[in-house]
């Protein structure tokens, strides 16, 4: 990445659908149409209608974004191989968005210009996740939920749903957003649910990882990343992988393993000799 603060360039947690999964289609269709969800549970209907609750969500996505201003706003950002990404989306094409859970905290700030165009990411069901889905709204993003209550729509279909809606329309870009190892790990293995995205919705996954200097890092599964202002980031992204819609289980397989692989590739690039010691996923240590 050049150094461009004004051009910076996020999302939430992968699903871990079936592998492969060949469909014709005639079935697409099917599986894109919304069906209607049960209603929300009652003690989850009772927790968002509780005080408490409607208090954090008016002041925590508030704090959140104006501590993104003060520091992410304030780092120097250099960009590595920025064409992987520029090519795509500046004349308005639509990408899966690829990177780690680790870096999740800046993504909404990353991504937050809207002439990208509409950006989707996956949010969770549970109540505290409100604060996020508030969040990612207050930077122009949407926030793609799957049903709170048993038997409702998971949201990495939701999410599909949404983009294939959205690019049927035509009207603008429509971008998923997904952290490969999301919700809870193995940190920088990437799940199915990338490339049942790719395949869905037909638009090609660019990978991307950051890394910054001076950083602070949590001791939590993924070691979130916040930097310290004024710091410096660095962005790499990788080239576009694209999913075919008719693959087998062992192709599909393989274009998870190359996700995994480009993704620590752009890790690697991005936190240069402080990605010594750092663990890799299986598909680099292992590879087939």
């Amino acid at each position: 990445m050049t150094e461009e603060p004004a051009k910076s360039d996020q999302a939430e947690s992968s699903g871990e659908p079936e592998a492969g999964m060949p469909a014709s289609d005639e079935a697409a269709p099917a599986r894109r149409r919304r069906r209607e969800d049960p209603p929300e549970k009652e003690s989850t209907r009772r927790r968002r209608a509780s005080l408490g609750h409607k208090l954090l969500k008016l002041i925590v996505p508030p704090l959140f974004f104006l501590f993104s201003y003060l520091v992410f706003g304030t780092c120097r950002q250099k960009r590595i191989n920025p064409e992987h990404f520029d090519d795509l989306v500046l004349p308005g094409k639509s990408i899966i968005y690829a990177c780690y859970h680790q870096g999740i905290i800046y993504l909404p700030f990353l991504l937050r210009h809207r002439a990208y165009g509409a950006r989707h990411g996956m949010v969770s069901q549970h109540t505290g996740a409100d604060f996020i889905a508030e969040t990612m709204r207050m930077f122009g993003q949407r926030a793609a939920r799957g049903s709170s209550t048993r038997g409702g729509r998971a949201a990495l279909q939701v999410m599909i749903d949404t983009i294939v809606e959205g690019l049927a329309e035509g009207s603008e870009a429509h971008h998923g957003l997904l952290t490969v190892d999301g919700p809870k790990g193995p940190a920088r293995e990437a799940k199915m649910g990338i490339i049942k995205l790719a395949r869905e919705t037909g638009l090609p996954i660019v990978p991307a990882n950051w890394y910054a200097r001076p950083a602070f890092r949590f001791g939590n599964w993924d070691r979130t990343m916040i930097p310290f202002p004024f710091g410096r980031i660095t962005i790499a992204y990788g080239a576009p992988i694209h999913v075919p819609r008719e693959l087998s289980d062992d192709e599909a397989e393989a274009l998870r393993r190359q996700v995994e692989v480009s993704l620590w590739e752009c890790f690697v690039a991005a936190a240069g000799p402080a990605a010594e010691g750092e663990t890799p996923p299986p598909a680099v240590t292992a590879p087939a």
